[in-house]
């Protein structure tokens, strides 16, 4: 595979029980794990994963019932359940240890695998993650609890709503343009197609709804936070506290950036990710990631 293009055949499916994940597979190494946010897909890392892979494994899943792949009989409601299937992904690639990188929802399910799975992560970096002090509105609330006022809300969460909703997380400053309303919008295609759509969206939304922040003191792999200074979502602030809290952590705010900072301000990013992977993989570098100066 060459690059990572909106497209279900730019990745490949592997058959977890009663859900079918589409994973996009490309390079060779150490390997990573790119995790996307609420709404998104494997496709929100067309610039970092082929970067990332001309020196390591990347696997990029489309979360369960998001992206291209199926939703499992079973709802993923919980950031548990979801981070399950990438256990069971990496016993069916092989893989021991993996280091994660997550995006928003993403970075959640990131965090609480590492928190109740530490000897499967070697490194965890989330960028603008959520799980942490995540602000949670009525409306999110009453998605979750599934009652007739949630699932009038819920009635109208369009793919076009969706879209317009993402696109406003961006800051629009960035080094590189934003994705379009068109182009995330079109992420929401496979949904509708592959048996995810709105419940699987809805599952991933009521997974949102639990509070990590009580545990990161356990966290036990370095960790390395990133944030859009201009996120409306995920305030710097947060991102800050939570590298403070935990064990091995290390914050980076990005001016010009929302809550898509690998979209925005996708070299800045890179250069963080190649130097913080380097100091770990294979054993290479000091402990302490955050004195490592050229891992690239």
């Amino acid at each position: 595979m060459n690059g990572f293009p909106w497209s279900r055949d730019a990745g490949r499916y592997v058959e977890l029980g009663d859900c079918k994940l589409h994973v996009a597979d490309e390079g060779e190494g150490p390997t990573v794990l790119l995790l996307h946010g609420w709404g998104r897909s494997y496709a929100t890392w067309n610039k970092v994963g082929p970067a990332l892979a001309k020196r390591r494994r990347v696997l990029a899943p489309d979360m369960p019932g998001l992206g291209w792949s199926t939703r499992p009989d079973k709802a993923a409601g919980t950031y548990a359940r979801h981070a399950e299937f990438l256990l069971r992904l990496m016993d069916a690639e092989g893989l021991d240890r993996a280091a994660m990188v997550g995006n928003s929802f993403g970075g959640a399910v990131a965090l609480h695998l590492a928190l109740n799975h530490p000897d499967r992560v070697d490194v965890l970096a989330l960028l603008a993650p959520l799980g942490y002090r995540t602000p949670i509105t009525r409306a999110m609330r009453a998605v979750g609890r599934g009652r007739f006022l949630g699932r009038f809300l819920w009635s109208f969460m369009t793919p076009k709503r969706i879209s317009h909703r993402l696109a406003g997380l961006s800051s629009g400053k960035g080094e590189f343009p934003p994705p379009t309303r068109g182009e995330l919008e079109a992420e929401l295609v496979g949904l509708k197609e592959y048996g995810g759509g709105a419940p699987g969206l809805r599952d991933a939304l009521v997974a949102c709804i639990e509070d990590l922040a009580w545990r990161v003191d356990e966290l036990e792999p370095p960790t390395l936070v990133i944030c859009g200074m201009d996120d409306p979502l995920v305030p710097a602030q947060l991102g800050s506290d939570l590298a403070q809290g935990v064990q091995e952590g290390r914050f980076e705010g990005l001016f010009h950036a929302g809550h898509f900072p690998h979209e925005e301000q996708t070299q800045q990013v890179l250069d963080l990710l190649t130097t913080f992977l380097a100091g770990r993989e294979n054993r290479r570098g000091p402990d302490n990631f955050s004195l490592v100066v050229d891992g690239t």
